[in-house]
């Protein structure tokens, strides 16, 4: 696959659901620090996940979550095993040969949730049906320092889309995925240099985020071997590019984690059901 390919493909039926997620609401605002200090009152659910790529093996076999919403606002805890913290994602490394830097293999943690704003939500990508659905993009080292997850939509379709990923899709057909930032200032740019200045440079430089794309707050913390993650965002923001979450209604959605991973090599869970 080609880069535009950084998408969850997923292995269930569409309109069948592994699991409910019961989003109740909680007697108090969690802080999002990371620590689940916050939610010893609330039960959790291990949620299977696996590989999208049978070649690919991980430690990490599920996710532990806790979820509830609290004064117009929802809230997430999760939890994964890794047995590394990655904070590095493709550093531009000095080739002397070259004499010009190259990419280096580093690849940073990430997590991404997903929620159905419009059509047949499934984690099912090769025999989905068109869907449109919101996006949050967690990254140690690209949106964790700001504080937030990285807010997009994903963009299912059967037809052919401007600047989509083509995977393939059930008896020889194809899907287009499109994937973009929701809109507003964005996280990060890109960054080049032309001169050795360190051995190692950046690729990335951070932003300070403004729109619909910084309307998740995130905190992730590594420690004994597991990521703990937790996000926040108003139940509903006003934006076409977002979810909106309504008390009494449930949407499908699903996860997925990348320990130090590339696009192709990462796990996911089947279709879910967040039941506010």
């Amino acid at each position: 696959m080609n880069k535009w390919s950084i998408i969850l493909l997923f292995c269930l039926s569409p309109l069948a659901y592994s699991q409910t997620i019961v989003i109740a609401a909680l007697d108090q605002r969690p802080v999002v620090d990371g620590v689940d200090k916050d939610w010893s009152s609330v039960s959790g659910v291990a949620i299977p996940v696996h590989p999208i790529n049978t070649s690919y093996s991980s430690e990490t076999t599920e996710v532990f979550l806790k979820a509830g919403h609290f004064e117009g606002e929802v809230f997430f805890y999760l939890s994964w095993k890794d047995n590394t913290e990655n904070l590095i994602h493709k550093a531009w490394v000095w080739d002397e040969s070259k004499k010009r830097y190259l990419m280096g293999p580093e690849r940073e943690d990430r997590l991404a949730m997903q929620f159905e704003i419009e059509g047949e939500y499934s984690t099912d990508w090769a025999n989905a049906n068109d869907f449109k659905a919101d996006m949050w993009h967690w990254k140690s080292s690209r949106s964790n320092p700001s504080g937030l997850a990285h807010d997009k939509f994903t963009i299912l379709s059967r037809n052919k889309l401007l600047r989509a990923a083509a995977i393939p899709a059930a008896e020889g057909s194809k899907r287009y995925v499109l994937r973009k930032s929701d809109s507003g200032q964005p996280l990060y740019s890109t960054k080049r240099y032309g001169q050795k200045q360190l051995d190692t440079m950046p690729k990335y430089e951070l932003l300070q985020a403004k729109g619909s794309v910084a309307d998740i707050q995130a905190k992730g913390i590594w420690q004994a071997g597991s990521w703990q993650l937790e996000l926040r965002r108003k139940l509903s923001t006003g934006n076409d590019d977002d979810v909106q979450f309504e008390l009494g209604k449930s949407y499908a959605g699903g996860i997925a984690v990348f320990n130090a991973s590339d696009n192709d090599d990462h796990l996911i869970s089947d279709t879910l059901q967040f039941q506010f």
